[in-house]
């Protein structure tokens, strides 16, 4: 589905991400393990369209020719550890607004945001201000978000922080009902947050050290000595 080649990102003389090279094939269930500070959150917000990559490339394999017409951010719904909502306004007003950003004609976003907003859970809460919702139910809003525009692909970036046990239950039961998308799952934990992942990809200094098949056991701290990552 998408072919990243030697993807990096320097912020001044700091090397964020360095010749980083990996597929997404469809359907693909995939961790992104690193220590904070790997360059997890930057290879997400490349792959968004929110930040521009310093080399490299990100291009749909031959195999879906038929996709090249349309903007590689498209296929891309990103949750970010923070939730990109507007506060001020409720979650179906969010929905909307991202909707039409995305080419949705009004009918069509308000449409979608009543769909996705009774998949996360969150209908009875539509009417309220983003600001007055936990912050579990503000996650469950901005993955709604990030699906407004029905892509292919979802990114999710340390989507477990911070969340109660009620709101780790329903995301774990979302994650396991992703069998139409291929899901990148950013992490530093090394335990398995995600049991559907067959596939980890760990990033260590910007460097790709791993990409293989995800076991139980597999920890990014062994892989980080003499990477310049935290040693175990």
């Amino acid at each position: 589905m998408i072919q990243v080649a030697h993807l990096s990102k320097s912020f001044g003389r700091t090397e964020a991400l360095v010749e980083v090279s990996f597929h997404l094939g469809e359907g693909d269930k995939v961790l992104l393990l690193g220590p904070n500070g790997a360059g997890k959150t930057t290879l997400l917000r490349i792959l968004a369209g929110l930040t521009a990559s310093t080399g490299g490339t990100i291009h749909l394999l031959a195999s879906d020719r038929a996709q090249k017409r349309e903007a590689l951010s498209r296929l891309f719904g990103y949750a970010a550890h923070y939730t990109m909502l507007y506060e001020e306004l409720t979650p179906r007003e969010n929905m909307v607004f991202f909707g039409r950003l995305y080419g949705l004609s009004g009918q069509a976003a308000a449409k979608r945001a009543e769909v996705l907003l009774e998949m996360v859970e969150m209908a009875e809460d539509r009417a309220g201000r983003v600001k007055e919702l936990s912050q579990g139910q503000q996650r469950r809003v901005a993955i709604a978000r990030a699906l407004v525009h029905n892509p292919p692909i979802l990114l999710l970036d340390e989507p477990f922080a911070g969340l109660d046990a009620t709101a780790r239950s329903w995301l774990t039961g979302f994650l396991a009902n992703t069998a139409d998308k291929t899901v990148l799952f950013a992490t530093h934990q090394p335990q398995q947050d995600f049991p559907q992942a067959c596939r980890a990809l760990i990033l260590v200094a910007g460097n790709l050290v791993y990409d293989g098949p995800f076991e139980g056991g597999l920890d990014w701290r062994v892989l980080s000595i003499g990477r310049g990552g935290a040693k175990p």
